[in-house]
């Protein structure tokens, strides 16, 4: 590979990573994905991997981040979504089922009742971003 090309391919990617994180500041939805060792050892890198991959796709301007665990193992892969003062957790995720939990949560602002989990009130309330 040449100079030429390896200058182009660093300034796409950092031109991408201004406007993402230009559209993170600005975002109404967080969404934190728990990523504790036993939320790792169920599968989380794989659900932070496809719901930063769907927010893409669908171009949705959502913060995605990480935390450590949120104190569900028995529960995980975890992560929580938040608008506004409302948190929703959901566990036992699957990779095939990120879709259509951002598309029935974000995009059509409906609670996706099949995933949620009920959890005591400060689990999931402090994003690693805050």
């Amino acid at each position: 590979m040449k100079l030429d090309e390896l200058k182009a391919i660093r300034e796409k990617a950092s031109a991408k990573l201004e406007k993402r994180n230009a559209d993170a500041s600005q975002a109404e939805w967080k969404i934190v994905v728990s990523m504790g060792t036993s939320g790792i050892l169920y599968g989380a890198r794989e659900i932070l991997k496809t719901i930063i991959e769907e927010v893409e796709k669908l171009e949705l301007n959502v913060l995605v981040t990480q935390s450590g665990s949120f104190g569900l193992d028995d529960i995980e892969p975890v992560c929580a979504i938040y608008h506004n003062d409302e948190k929703v957790v959901y566990g036992k995720l699957k990779p095939e089922m990120i879709k259509e939990l951002l598309e029935t949560q974000i995009v059509n602002g409906k609670i996706l009742t099949s995933y949620r989990v009920a959890v005591p009130g400060d689990v999931g309330n402090k994003p690693a971003s805050e």
